[in-house]
C-alpha cells in the first residue's frame, strides 16, 4: 500500500525531464530582468512556448514540455517576485537568469526546491552581500546568515541610524507631533 502511495505522488521520469526543461527555458528568457506584472505573463508563456517549439525534439516530447510551461513559469515568477523584492535596484551583483539556469534544483514532485536553489546560488558568492544575506534569511539558511552577518552588519546598523535620524528630523519639523506626549498616551 505504501509503495502505491509513493508511486502515485511522484512524477514520471519523462515528466520530470519535461518540467526541468520548461523551467530552464524560462531561465533562458532571463525573467529576473523583466517586470513581473500579470499582464506580461501570457506574453512570456507564448515566447517560452515558441522557444520549446523550436527545439530539435520529437513532437511527443515537445507536447510533454509544453504542458509544463505555464505552471513552471507561474511557480518560477512567484518565487522570483519574493526573492527579487529584496534585491537592490542598481546592484551590479544581482541574480540573473544564467545563475538560475546553473543553480535551479527541483524536488521529486517537480517543484523548485527553494532552499537548495538558494544555497547553490549563495555558494557562487557572486551576489551583493546585502541581497545574499536577505536571501539566506528568507530561506532559513542559518550558516549563511551567520557568515554574511559579519559582512553586512555595518550596513544595517548605519541604515537604522539613518532611519532614526530621519524620523527625529520629521518629528522636529512637525509641530503637531512635537506637541503630543507619546509616553503619556500609552502609559
Amino acid at each position: 500500500y505504501l509503495k502505491t502511495m509513493v508511486y502515485l505522488s511522484l512524477q514520471s521520469l519523462f515528466d520530470l525531464c519535461g518540467i526541468r526543461i520548461a523551467y530552464l527555458m524560462w531561465t533562458c528568457r532571463d525573467v529576473t530582468k523583466r517586470g513581473l506584472k500579470e499582464i506580461l505573463f501570457d506574453e512570456l508563456v507564448s515566447v517560452v512556448s515558441s522557444d520549446v517549439q523550436s527545439l530539435p525534439l520529437p513532437e511527443k516530447t515537445k507536447a510533454r514540455i509544453l504542458k509544463h510551461v505555464r505552471p513552471a513559469g507561474s511557480h518560477l515568477l512567484s518565487l522570483l517576485s519574493l526573492w527579487l523584492f529584496m534585491q537592490p535596484e542598481n546592484s551590479q551583483k544581482c541574480l540573473t537568469g544564467e545563475m538560475l539556469f546553473e543553480c535551479l534544483i527541483l524536488n521529486a514532485d517537480g517543484l523548485i526546491n527553494q532552499r537548495k536553489t538558494a544555497e547553490k546560488i549563495l555558494s557562487s558568492r557572486i551576489l551583493d552581500n546585502v541581497f545574499a544575506f536577505r536571501l539566506a534569511c528568507i530561506n532559513f539558511l542559518e550558516k549563511e546568515v551567520l557568515k554574511l552577518w559579519i559582512l553586512v552588519k555595518e550596513y544595517f546598523l548605519n541604515k537604522l541610524i539613518l532611519e532614526g535620524e530621519q524620523a527625529n528630523s520629521f518629528i522636529e519639523r512637525s509641530p503637531l507631533l512635537r506637541s503630543i506626549d507619546l509616553y503619556e498616551q500609552y502609559y
